[in-house]
């Protein structure tokens, strides 16, 4: 048996009770549904190190997708570098252009929107990306709270990806670039929301950071559409989303619920990728 905080009056209350005993709110605690959501995002295990786990994952079978579907003209070889019909056999977005709108791959397989940012074009784009992930990713665990991570990652990752089939030119594109960019753009949010003395100087250090990745985001090969679409989104959510109770540093059950329905997508979506390039050309 455990405890919650009604949503309406905010008092302790079992989780279990049928009525509030302060305000009289119909199924506060909706049967105890706090106890597995507090296992599910638990504080004690790191969701941003979970992810990179995911994703090493995700590039291993990328290889081995790529080591059966190599460039044309070469014959299957095994290499560190997924092959571009690797890529796309595993889950990659193809971009047409600007003028181009939604293709009809994405028409026909809108699972590619998740599931292109959870692939990488080498050991190197996947090392820098986790790297990120896991400096950002953590300290917006400590933030925001573990769903909340969640629901910025997969919302703006997936945004990042529309943003690139609207406004990027030809080609392939995949990477957790997006998703990272977006809990930059909370993060930013955040700082302005909050305001105060913290926010101004996190603000400050913030912007230095940003100033780095821009210039990064224009070299060759790196998509600007991803980034620059993921930080909006991330920035424009963090105003909607209600943050973590800061008495209890509890996030409302309404987030976690959400976040549930973000890691169901990417698992259903990552499914679906599998089929897919199970049945590949047949």
């Amino acid at each position: 048996m455990g405890t919650t905080i009604c949503s309406r009056c905010k008092a302790w209350i079992n989780d279990r009770e049928w009525r509030c005993r302060s305000c009289g709110k119909l199924l506060p605690g909706l049967f105890g549904q706090r106890r597995w959501l507090d296992t599910v995002f638990s504080r004690s295990r790191s969701q941003a190190r979970t992810l990179l786990y995911v994703l090493i994952g995700c590039f291993l079978i990328e290889l081995f997708v790529s080591q059966f579907t190599p460039e044309p003209g070469e014959r299957p070889h095994f290499s560190l570098d997924p092959s571009g019909p690797g890529m796309l056999r595993s889950g990659a977005v193809f971009a047409m252009g600007r003028h181009g709108g939604p293709n009809e791959l994405i028409r026909s397989e809108p699972w590619r929107l998740v599931t292109a940012m959870l692939l990488h074009g080498g050991v190197f784009h996947l090392l820098m990306n986790g790297l990120a992930l896991l400096s950002l990713g953590m300290f917006i665990e400590s933030l925001f709270g573990p769903a909340m991570f969640w629901i910025l990652f997969t919302l703006t990752g997936v945004l990042g990806n529309l943003a690139v089939i609207e406004f990027s030119r030809y080609g392939l594109t995949i990477g957790a670039s997006g998703g990272i960019f977006g809990l930059f753009g909370a993060l930013l949010g955040w700082t302005i929301r909050r305001g105060g003395t913290f926010g101004a100087e996190l603000r400050r250090q913030l912007l230095q950071s940003l100033l780095i990745n821009a210039v990064i985001s224009f070299m060759p090969g790196v998509s600007f559409s991803a980034h620059a679409g993921g930080f909006a989104a991330g920035f424009v959510l963090v105003w909607l989303l209600p943050m973590m109770h800061e008495r209890s540093g509890r996030e409302p059950d309404g987030v976690r619920f959400v976040a549930l329905g973000c890691l169901a997508l990417l698992v259903v979506c990552s499914v679906f990728a599998l089929v897919s390039a199970a049945s590949w050309g047949s």
